[in-house]
């Protein structure tokens, strides 16, 4: 499996648990959750950039 797929299906999971943590009215851990998985991505993505000099 390709990173991008494995980020986006990671990406997915993430969404999902969020998505049950408000279901259960946990709105914290859902943000928290979100924020988590935005770092992540961030993170990936600056790792694949191409460097610089």
């Amino acid at each position: 499996m390709d990173s991008y797929r494995e980020q986006y299906y990671h990406l997915l999971h993430c969404m999902a648990k969020a998505t049950s943590a408000m279901d259960k009215g946990d709105l914290i851990q859902a943000k928290e959750l979100l924020i988590q998985a935005q770092q992540e991505a961030e993170t990936q993505v600056l790792k694949e950039l191409p460097e610089e000099g």
